[in-house]
Order: C-alpha cells, then structure tokens, then sequence
C-alpha cells in the first residue's frame, strides 16, 4: 500500500484545535491526550481516550472492575490494575473517557467523585474539552499521541516544549519544520531513539519503530518524518 495524504483535527482536552497531517498508509483515527491535574488536596494523572479504550484494559490488559457507578447519569468505573498496583477511575461520556489514574491498592469512588466535582466536562464528537472550576486546580504536563504507519507520534504544543528543541545546532529542514535524532538513555544505558519535529504550531516526538513488530518500514517512517504537520492552536 502506498502513503497517501491524511488530514485531521481534533479539539484537546484544553478547548484548542489540534491539526493532523501527513502522508502514510494508515493513520489511527483515535486521539489519545495525557496531562496531568494539582491542587493542594489532589494529584492525578489523567487520559482522554475513545469509549472504547476500557474494554482494552479489561480484556487485553487484565484490569479488573471493581465498582460500576454513575456521575451526572454518565457510567463511571472503577478498576484495579492486574497487578494489584494502581487502579482508575473511569467515566464515560457521550463520546470520549475521562481516565483518572491512582496509586495504591484500595480503591475509592470518594477520591474519583471528588476529581470530577471540581472538573467541568464537556465532550462532544469533536473532543472533549476539561476545564478546573476553579482557579485552585492547575492542568499542565498536557499531550497528545497519534498512531501512524510511521510510527507513533507524542504531540506537545510548542511553547510548551520549546525546551525540547536543541539550541545552537539546525535539524534536517523538511516540508513543515525540522527534525533532530535524540538518543534516548536511562543511567547511561541507551533505550533506543525518537526523531524531534519541531513546526510552528507544535513540537512531536516520532518513535523510531523499525527494529519493532509493529510493521514499520523505512519508507514509512522517512515519508511521516518529511510531510508531518501538527498545529495546536490551528
């Protein structure tokens, strides 16, 4: 199959618009975004996911559900992770899933309940927007993450991640930017790569996929890499 051109948007978590495009043989149409939410009495991470996404985490994963409630007549679940380290608590809106993660073994719907009274939920097809009642609750650490035939793609919108661009050294100028290769390390001991993409819009990281099962090709990922465009804020 041959790469084509794919153009999407969504709206983040945050109320803005995401732009998507590239040429690929596939691109996922699912968004997933992770941030996380502070305030002094709470610290939680959370995912936005498709309705779907829970159905994965109890029949591939393991997950076990513990509890099935509603919060503002929307389901909300309750799951203990496999290996009894975490749980979440997840509710379920008309078109996406507010995954709060949270550690420790003994789960409670108090803690879900209480993220969500301090949280204004709104989904609609296009996203769903997360907005703190008050100025006491802080959303930061905010990204997004795509899955195309050339590898997975982890979007930061670009003030934020500005850090992330090297100074003083140009990238590899392609269509919509500039790319760098980041060796990737823990203690010293490398744990693989990722190519930076640093647009007007936007900062992402493409995982470098090639020595994976995932099926990923080194036309498709040179062919991700030159054509991406990702605009937050678009």
């Amino acid at each position: 199959m041959q790469a084509t051109a794919h153009s999407t948007k969504a709206l983040a978590p945050d109320g803005r618009w995401v732009s998507f495009a590239c040429r690929a043989r596939s691109v996922q149409d699912d968004w997933y975004w992770h941030f996380r939410l502070t305030s002094r009495s709470m610290g939680v991470g959370v995912s936005v996911t498709d309705r779907g996404y829970p159905s994965v985490l109890i029949e591939q994963l393991g997950n076990r559900l513990v509890q099935q409630l509603t919060y503002d007549n929307q389901p909300l679940q309750l799951l203990a992770n496999a290996d009894g380290d975490g749980w979440q608590g997840i509710w379920t809106g008309p078109h996406h899933c507010l995954i709060m993660a949270f550690p420790g073994g003994r789960v409670d719907a108090g803690a879900v309940t209480g993220v969500l009274d301090q949280l204004v939920l709104t989904d609609t097809a296009a996203g769903l927007v997360v907005k703190p009642r008050s100025s006491e609750v802080s959303s930061w650490s905010l990204y997004g993450v795509k899955f195309t035939s050339g590898g997975s793609v982890t979007i930061y919108p670009a003030a934020d991640a500005a850090r992330l661009v090297p100074e003083g050294s140009a990238g590899k100028s392609v269509e919509n930017g500039e790319v760098w290769v980041k060796t990737m390390g823990i203690a010293g001991v490398e744990r693989g790569r990722k190519f930076l993409h640093s647009g007007p819009k936007a900062v992402c990281l493409v995982d470098d996929e090639l020595t994976s099962d995932t099926g990923v090709g080194a036309a498709d990922q040179e062919e991700l890499l030159q054509s991406l465009d990702v605009r937050w804020g678009a």
